[in-house]
């Protein structure tokens, strides 16, 4: 498995797989490709805390659900969320 990143998909034909990497907009040639997997979306997911605050269950949202942003970020905020609890 060969993972890629910064990699924005253009296309794919044939078994090759066209990108444009996202930081010096080069373009992006892989051949002899089988399968293509992405990972894709930048939008914050929280159906979880609606509920959970529907049903008047207390809850405090940290990460994904809240923004978009890395790992180290989210462990960061379950600190001081953990915290203040």
């Amino acid at each position: 498995i060969t993972l890629y990143t910064h990699a924005r998909l253009f296309g794919c034909v044939d078994g090759t797989v066209y990108f444009q990497n996202t930081l010096t907009d080069e373009a992006m040639e892989i051949e002899a490709v089988d399968t293509l997997v992405l990972s894709l979306g930048h939008k914050p997911l929280d159906d979880l805390e609606t509920s959970l605050h529907k049903e008047g269950i207390d809850s405090w949202s940290i990460g994904d659900c809240v923004a978009v942003r890395t790992a180290e970020e989210a462990v960061y905020e379950g600190l001081i969320t953990g915290n203040s609890i």
